[in-house]
């Protein structure tokens, strides 16, 4: 990963940006306000979750990880501290409130994460959308063992949690259910990212959703993000740097939307 190039892409992305003033689409100037806006403020129902992490921050116990995916930004090592994990891997807050928040606005009621990490993202989406149920898949039988007890403490009970390559688990899950949204955020690479936007495109209705993670993590994510957008079976894209976001719903106009978040 060279921080040069997202360092780059960012003063790009904060060079085109837009916010809800320059949505003329009314689909998107809704969800800008309902999503985007609502979760950039602190909200008390996720304090429980935050003190989690805060206890998590704390616990510099060593331990080895499998990891499948493209590895850590900052580390290659497989023998990492709990809270380093904590601190490089797990969503922040602001944007772990817009996961949550964007499944909520769209009455999300099958949910899939590829990449639970220690779980943050999967509680917070877990605890705004408590009539759904989150599926969420995690290469490391170790961290899983960590986002399980999480989850425990949490005390949320809409959770389902799956440890494997996703390359063996997904297709077999994709083709037993529909998922309404869909949170990819492991294994940053070209052709793994590819591989599973073909495989959930061939399993998509006009209500699913999917969020990339790290869109820029490097040139070959940026270069999967834009293969994804071209598809003609997506009907609205949104950049917001951290997440790329597709939609396959028919009644909205083809067009890329870069907002600001």
């Amino acid at each position: 990963m060279s921080f040069n190039y997202k360092l780059q892409q960012y003063l790009r992305y904060k060079l085109r940006a837009k916010n809800e003033f320059s949505l003329h689409s009314p689909f998107m100037f809704d969800l800008y306000n309902a999503v985007f806006k609502k979760a950039n403020k602190r909200n008390a129902e996720f304090d429980f979750i935050e003190h989690i992490r805060k206890h998590i921050l704390k616990n510099h116990q060593v331990i080895t990880i499998n990891d499948l995916g493209a590895g850590s930004m900052k580390s290659n090592s497989y023998v990492r501290k709990i809270s380093s994990i904590a601190k490089t891997a797990s969503k922040p807050k602001k944007y772990a409130r817009f996961l949550a928040e964007l499944a909520y606005y769209m009455k999300s009621k099958n949910i899939l994460e590829l990449g639970t990490s220690l779980g943050f993202s999967t509680m917070y989406i877990a605890k705004k959308n408590s009539e759904s149920v989150i599926t969420s898949i995690e290469g490391s039988h170790e961290i899983q063992a960590l986002a399980l007890l999480n989850f425990n403490q949490s005390e949320l009970k809409n959770i389902n949690t799956i440890v494997g390559d996703f390359d063996k688990v997904l297709p077999d899950l994709l083709s037993k259910y529909t998922y309404d949204l869909i949170f990819i955020d492991g294994n940053h690479t070209y052709e793994a990212t590819i591989r599973y936007f073909e495989w959930i495109k061939t399993h998509s209705s006009t209500n699913t959703v999917i969020i990339f993670d790290d869109i820029y993590w490097d040139s070959n994510m940026t270069k999967a993000w834009k293969k994804i957008i071209e598809d003609k079976r997506i009907t609205a894209t949104i950049d917001m740097f951290e997440f790329g976001i597709v939609f396959f719903n028919d009644n909205l106009a083809k067009q890329d939307f870069c907002l600001r978040y």
